[in-house]
């Protein structure tokens, strides 16, 4: 038994200075929450959403050898998805903040806890390359400041930032992400209404967390090769929702989550996507 156990410490010892392998994008188990990294040139990448967790949220930037993040997108002001945010105060060097929100003052915590990155809401139809990265606004549509004083959660989940990501990797290949932040039905048919085809893509980020309110209008518009969920593990909520994966069963797209499959690193190797666990 003790031999057992020495080897499996010595392997879990080698596994954690084990670099990773060459990642396009990193879906990171934060728990109940979503972060996803999308890599931009070797240690660098773009930050989509911090998680509820900064302590989570941290060993995967550290794990995932991000060093530089050009950007950080908040794709809406819920702390599933802002919480982290004080461990990019101790991570440094952040290029730019993406935000979205129905309230007219920026995500709570933004300000203190990085209050010297320039921050903004992006528009529909904004793109933005950083390396190996294209970035395109689809949503959601401009609204006045302060149309919503105290906006309900539905109206914040409708208000998220989606983003369509191309990833192109060093033999000209390319990826393409769809990521939806926490769309209900209405922000989804808004979503589908506009964006047309460029929100068919390769792989889908499922939106709120797999939740029943996220409908399936948007996972049959992507027509994914694969898709991700982002949920902690038992959550109180029930993510993902049965009827949502009885969906993606049914379409046949394959499923990574974070509850059962913790953080996954995600590559593209012969033209083939791959996901790959990240923890030992």
């Amino acid at each position: 038994m003790l031999l057992v156990l020495a080897a499996l410490a010595l392997r879990a010892a080698v596994d954690a200075r084990r670099p990773p392998p060459a990642w396009e994008a990193v879906l990171c188990d934060v728990g109940q929450g979503d972060a996803v990294l999308l890599r931009t040139a070797p240690g660098r990448a773009v930050l989509v959403d911090t998680g509820p967790d900064p302590q989570a949220l941290a060993r995967c930037l550290r794990r995932s050898g991000v060093e530089h993040l050009d950007l950080v997108v908040l794709s809406h002001d819920h702390a599933d998805h802002t919480g982290g945010l004080p461990a990019l105060a101790r991570h440094g060097r952040i290029g730019e903040v993406w935000y979205a929100t129905a309230a007219a003052a920026p995500p709570n915590g933004l300000t203190d806890a990085l209050p010297g990155a320039p921050a903004r809401r992006p528009a529909p139809g904004e793109t933005r390359t950083l390396g190996g990265l294209r970035l395109t606004v689809l949503a959601p549509a401009p609204t006045a400041p302060g149309r919503w004083s105290d906006p309900s959660s539905a109206d914040e989940n409708n208000a998220s930032l989606v983003l369509r990501a191309e990833l192109t990797g060093e033999d000209g290949g390319s990826t393409s992400w769809l990521l939806t932040g926490d769309l209900e039905e209405e922000g989804a048919r808004a979503l589908l209404r506009t964006a047309g085809p460029l929100v068919d893509v390769d792989v889908l980020k499922v939106s709120h967390h797999g939740a029943r309110n996220g409908g399936t209008a948007v996972i049959d518009a992507a027509g994914p090769r694969l898709a991700v969920v982002s949920a902690g593990r038992d959550n109180d909520y029930g993510h993902p929702h049965p009827r949502i994966l009885d969906h993606l069963r049914t379409r046949g797209i394959p499923l990574v989550r974070t509850d059962e499959h913790g953080s996954a690193y995600i590559l593209r190797e012969d033209g083939r996507i791959r996901a790959v666990p990240a923890e030992p």
